[in-house]
């Protein structure tokens, strides 16, 4: 008999809560033990509140889809870290820090929100 594999549909994110079942949170944590592409779809009606860096420590690539929604920082702190490297791929998902400070708008003394890409080398072929 043939086995065949049906893929995983997305993780959902249900709830703007910033811990908890069905938060952004939660969706990260679980991507980060696939071996293989994560999809986060965020099904929120409103914006994700967090009060701490998001972290995603996966080695497999990460999509994440939003609507729309934003995901907001109260504190002055990094919003989101890419721990192991892996690619990440954000889109229709909007970021805001402190003073609603975003990737288009600064604030005074350059402060922010910042996208540093690092560079992987590939090895020669």
């Amino acid at each position: 008999s043939t086995i065949s594999a049906v893929a995983e549909g997305p993780i959902l994110v249900t709830s703007g809560d910033n811990i908890g079942e069905g938060s952004l949170r939660a969706a990260l944590e679980t991507a980060a033990k696939s071996d293989d592409l994560a999809q986060i779809l965020v099904a929120t009606d409103g914006d994700i509140e967090i009060d701490s860096t998001l972290s995603y420590a996966g080695k497999a690539p990460l999509t994440i889809h939003g609507r729309g929604q934003a995901v907001k920082l109260k504190v002055d702190t990094t919003l989101f870290t890419v721990s192991e490297g892996a690619d990440l791929t954000v889109d229709d998902l909007n970021f805001s820090g402190p003073g609603n400070l975003t990737i288009e708008s600064r604030g005074k003394a350059s402060k922010g929100i910042f996208v540093d890409i690092c560079a992987r080398t590939r090895p020669a072929s």
